[in-house]
């Protein structure tokens, strides 16, 4: 699970944090000062004598969808702007140095966007090679150092693994569908990258574009990487093609996308890529470790409480909440939708945790947290469509709008 970072702030202004927030901003100790920011989002510029050789933040935002990092990285580079675009997701944290239209380095701290992890996936060495090279690895020795000395490659092998790694990081930045990003200018005496490429925004963008509209295609039957794949009971009788074998001897159930990536020295794109063909052939299915607890069903229920307030407190404001509530009370008494969330159901945002819990345990379903993000969606479906007739079509417009931006981010 993603670590999480939490800062309590109180109505007199006192802030607290966890044990994880701690330790992050520890990393940065100094005064800071509150910079102007839009509600909701509070935004600390170091103060100091050093003031004028800071990073300077470009932009700053959120991640919303499948396009988001290939929209910002084509902004970068038409306006040809040099700096570091970091792209953070939960613990995974990739970084791209670009400058003038080129991408002149990469950082991340995926595991299989490693060099040594790049290089093995390439044969550019073996398991037993980078096992022996990791050994030696050190703030002074760096990996590629290391695979040189041993004599596994030469400088101009590790120039085409640096630039193969660059790539393959680079290319798994603009997957991101969620999580925050941060385009900086770096202080002119920062530390400069030990190693620097020259690749070609336009080029890399233009090779990722596919990627990205296949990998919107594949989940539709793949939602996240954390689904579990399983032989079905007709695998056995199916053959495979030999670059699926590897992967299919490893769908046991019992390892995630994540997983199964990391131990074949697959990239995020390509597991997916070979699930969906082992998907489409009937030789496995999708498993998803989604514990049934609190905590759960409250990510869930928050983020649908939050979409139906909303949508109450649009339709109050153009007079119709009575007629949304009766057309919603009418569908709720012929829908199943009322077995997760009660007869008695209303879009004011308040679905309690404990009550909902409860009825999930008690149906005993095979997949409660999925069958709880179904009825979700089809419960803010259906508000939608009781508030439509009482909204001008501008105000139903925007709501909607926003309704589909939320709507997308609400996932297990």
């Amino acid at each position: 699970m993603p670590t999480t970072h939490v800062v309590v702030v109180g109505p007199d202004g006192r802030m607290t944090v966890d044990a994880a927030a701690a330790e992050l901003v520890g990393e940065q100790p100094g005064r800071y000062r509150i910079a102007p920011g839009p509600p909701g989002v509070i935004v600390l510029e170091r103060l100091g004598d050093d003031d004028e050789r800071r990073a300077r933040v470009i932009t700053m935002g959120e991640i919303l969808n499948q396009s988001s990092v290939l929209e910002l990285v084509g902004m970068i580079a038409n306006n040809g702007w040099r700096g570091e675009l970091s792209i953070v997701d939960g613990d995974i944290n990739r970084r791209l140095m670009l400058d003038q239209g080129a991408l002149k380095s990469a950082f991340s701290n995926a595991a299989n966007e490693r060099l040594g992890e790049v290089m093995v996936a390439l044969g550019a060495i073996t398991p037993d090679q980078l096992a022996r090279c990791v050994l030696s690895v050190s703030p002074e020795r760096r990996f590629g150092e290391i695979a040189i000395e041993q004599g596994y490659v030469d400088r101009h092998m590790l120039f085409e693994m640096l630039q193969a790694q660059a790539q393959r990081i680079f290319q798994g930045a603009l997957l991101m569908t969620c999580g925050h990003y941060t385009f900086t200018v770096p202080a002119e005496d920062g530390d400069a990258p030990a190693m620097t490429v020259h690749m070609p925004v336009q080029g890399l963008l233009m090779e990722s574009v596919q990627r990205i509209d296949e990998m919107a295609m594949f989940r539709e039957r793949i939602p996240g990487n954390d689904v579990k794949p399983r032989m079905t009971s007709t695998a056995a009788r199916i053959t495979l093609d030999p670059s699926l074998r590897p992967l299919a001897m490893l769908c046991k159930g019992d390892q995630t996308l994540v997983e199964l990536g990391r131990a074949l020295r697959l990239d995020e794109f390509e597991v997916t890529k070979q699930v969906m063909q082992l998907l489409q052939i009937g030789y496995v299915e999708i498993m998803e470790d989604h514990p049934l607890d609190r905590d759960s069903v409250e990510a869930i229920l928050r983020q649908l409480n939050d979409v139906l307030r909303e949508i109450r407190e649009t339709v109050e404001r153009h007079g119709g909440r009575k007629d949304m509530l009766w057309t919603l009370k009418a569908w709720l008494q012929d829908s199943e939708i009322s077995r997760f969330f009660g007869e008695d159901t209303r879009v004011d945002g308040d679905i309690p945790v404990d009550a909902t819990l409860a009825r999930l345990t008690a149906l005993d379903l095979e997949r409660p947290l999925e069958e709880l993000h179904r009825a979700s969606h089809e419960l803010v479906s259906f508000a939608m469509f009781a508030a439509s007739p009482n909204l001008p079509r501008e105000a139903e417009r925007n709501l909607s709008k926003w309704v589909n931006q939320r709507i997308a981010r609400l996932r297990l």
